[in-house]
């Protein structure tokens, strides 16, 4: 696919709406050996990729997307999976989940509003701090008022329960992400999470396809 550049970021042209877009934001698939769809995360496999928005309605349709790569791969085509937004949210929740472990190997996660506010007053410089979506609004607020987080990015669309569960931690409300390269692929993954779930009453998820998702990692 043919590369822009518009003020100096790398753009892309998603498939299935036909707009372009920062990189940064859209998502990488490619077709895999057995002729499936499959979503990169990485950016590493060593094919061409086929790029779409990092959002679940875009996902949930795309037929002119699968007309370009049937015919680019022949006659039999690429193999769609069956809800590709559920999949697509399943291989998200395993990739965050990996890089909050290596993460926390690292030593590069604050967890909890003292750690990260100390880090704050300490000089750490912090990429990202990514709050609860139901944190206390006490805490929320004691933490970003005044100058030491007014520049840092923030996320705020995970609940205790869902955040917990991809930093492993107990009771989870906030996480502050120390600079440096593995944060920066997590703050960039969770970004590109945070839109594909997109608001909460657009992109409701069904419990048929929350329970799919939760038997299947448990199956790994």
């Amino acid at each position: 696919m043919r590369k822009k550049r518009s003020k100096g970021l790398l753009v892309k042209k998603c498939l299935a709406s036909e707009e372009y877009g920062n990189r940064e934001d859209m998502l990488r698939f490619v077709v895999s050996p057995e002729g499936v769809l499959t979503l990169d995360l990485a950016e590493k496999l060593p094919t061409r990729g086929i790029w779409f928005k990092s959002d679940r309605k875009t996902l949930s349709n795309i037929t002119k997307a699968k007309h370009f790569i049937n015919r680019k791969y022949g006659r039999q085509g690429a193999k769609m999976p069956f809800n590709l937004p559920a999949v697509v949210e399943e291989v998200f929740i395993k990739r965050l989940k990996d890089l909050f472990g290596l993460c926390a190997k690292a030593k590069v996660l604050e967890v909890g509003f003292k750690k990260t506010e100390a880090a704050l007053k300490a000089g750490k410089e912090l990429s990202a701090i990514i709050l609860a979506s139901d944190a206390s609004a006490a805490s929320v607020d004691g933490l970003l008022q005044g100058d030491l987080a007014a520049d840092i990015k923030t996320f705020s669309f995970l609940s205790i329960e869902e955040l917990s569960d991809l930093a492993g931690e107990k009771n989870c409300a906030c996480i502050g992400l120390i600079k440096g390269s593995l944060t920066k692929t997590l703050a960039r993954d969770i970004m590109r999470y945070e839109l594909f779930r997109g608001k909460p009453e657009e992109n409701e998820v069904n419990s048929t396809d929350t329970e799919t998702i939760n038997s299947n990692l448990k199956a790994d």
